[in-house]
């Protein structure tokens, strides 16, 4: 890594000029797509405040770098000198909601909300200089400063002591140094997250430090890291940066359980990947862009590339899954997505969808089916993605199962049920017990599959069960 000392070399004025090829413009001109109109009058709003009060006011994190990159900012960071003073002195001249963020003293941050879709962040400035604060920054080109007078002139002048701009243009993700990972562990996890989402490489000397301690990661809190990982996740063809996080020892950190088969793992998250990809794909295709992410995270937890003996017992492996989510602090709903998914998943790979083969079980389909619910397509799509060579014979009946689902069994559910609760015990004389639960289900069952077209049909069945419950 190039030393701080050779990079903070500054003009007097502590300015850097941008290199050619960066083109800016002015924050008011109408012709810029990477501003939102509608922030101009609240920026313009606030550099007159800042001036006012002789306020050395700085752009910084995200913002100069989407901004060089041409994207749209809607959420803005500032540093200074007493930022949470001019927070709320702007936030009560506009009559806007300001939150605080963080109100450790001498780190206080405050959040003015512009709008749902844009926030302005006020954050304390680290040390007594602006190269100082960009020192205990993470990576490189997130460590500019451009001070406000110039951003809102669209003047090309940056302080970049370490050469965030250069690692910009060659799409790296650089740690400004060692000590940053180190003082917050989370930041080998946005790393990947960087380089996912700017389509950036990451630099080898980061690796090399990520390498180096990555089990400091259980030091971050599992809402962070879950936070990380999902944005992570959420970018298209992740596979060859997983497969490095998993190289540096950071995957396995993160996800002890993956441990045993790691490889197996990576087989399955690429196939899953590929799999996502079709958009035509008669298994997957219906899945929700969250669910695609939630489901990138199921595969983290297989932990074993296959079903049937060489899985854990059912039980014990729910256990691990439910304990891995609870360390991630991840939603209840999520977590339920993930893991009804993974339980499809085991369900379809034990039995191999026998029961959806042709000339296969009816009455088997059914209810894999009901007892899948809303996580079937999910876990037939995990299943699938287990072992492409060696579970393609899988995908004929897992298209049938969902055949099943949507053609016969979602629209039996919007037809009322053929006997209730209240029917067993009127008709039956029956109290109230596990058998009510039994009866009905076969009940509902048989009017799925046909067998039980009408309620004198389901009278019948339940006389015979329970005729033939007596006789035994």
């Amino acid at each position: 890594m190039r030393g701080i000392e050779a990079n903070i070399h500054l003009p007097q004025s502590g300015i850097v000029i941008s290199p050619p090829g960066i083109k800016m413009k002015p924050v008011t001109d109408p012709g810029d797509s990477s501003m939102p109109s509608s922030i101009d009058h609240f920026l313009t709003s606030l550099h007159r405040r800042a001036a006012r009060q002789g306020l050395s006011l700085y752009v910084v994190g995200g913002t100069p770098r989407d901004r060089l990159l041409g994207k749209v900012c809607a959420d803005f960071d500032f540093t200074l000198q007493g930022a949470k003073d001019l927070a709320r002195e702007f936030a009560s001249e506009h009559r806007l909601p300001a939150v605080i963020l963080d109100d450790t003293p001498g780190r206080e941050t405050c959040r003015v909300i512009l709008s749902p879709a844009i926030s302005l962040d006020f954050t304390e400035m680290q040390g007594d200089s602006i190269e100082s604060d960009l020192e205990q920054r993470d990576f490189t080109i997130n460590a500019m400063a451009w001070p406000f007078t110039d951003f809102i002139a669209g003047t090309q002048r940056i302080i970049d002591p370490f050469g965030g701009r250069a690692d910009l243009q060659g799409k790296l993700v650089r740690q400004v140094s060692s000590a940053a990972l180190s003082a917050d562990p989370l930041r080998m996890l946005r790393a990947f997250r960087f380089a996912s989402l700017l389509n950036f490489s990451i630099h080898p000397e980061t690796l090399v430090t990520i390498g180096n301690n990555p089990g400091s990661i259980v030091r971050a809190a599992g809402e962070r890291i879950h936070h990380e990982l999902l944005l992570f996740l959420a970018t298209d063809g992740v596979f060859p940066l997983l497969k490095t996080m998993a190289e540096t020892g950071l995957l396995p950190a993160l996800f002890p359980e993956a441990a045993e088969d790691l490889n197996g793992i990576l087989r399955t998250f690429a196939n899953l990947e590929d799999r996502l990809k079709l958009s035509a794909s008669p298994v997957g295709a219906g899945l929700a862009s969250r669910e695609k992410v939630l489901l990138k995270c199921a595969t983290l937890l297989t932990r074993c590339p296959a079903g049937g003996a060489a899985a854990p017992p059912r039980r014990k492996a729910a256990r691990m899954e439910s304990a891995a989510l609870k360390r991630l602090r991840m939603s209840n709903a999520d977590a339920g997505f993930i893991l009804a998914a993974l339980a499809v998943r085991r369900g379809a790979l034990d039995a191999g969808l026998a029961f959806a083969q042709e000339h296969g079980d009816e009455g088997g389909l059914y209810r894999f089916v009901h007892e899948s619910g809303e996580a079937l397509e999910a876990g037939l799509t995990l299943a699938l993605a287990e072992d492409k060579a060696g579970q393609e014979g899988l995908l004929p009946a897992a298209v049938r199962v969902l055949e099943f689902y949507r053609d016969r069994y979602l629209p039996a559910q919007q037809q009322p049920p053929l006997l209730s609760g209240i029917d067993l015990r009127k008709k039956f004389r029956l109290p109230p017990s596990p058998l009510f639960r039994v009866l009905l289900a076969e009940v509902e069952e048989g009017r799925v599959l046909g067998t039980l077209k009408t309620t004198g049909d389901a009278e019948t069945h339940v006389r015979r069960r329970l005729e033939a419950l007596e006789r035994s």
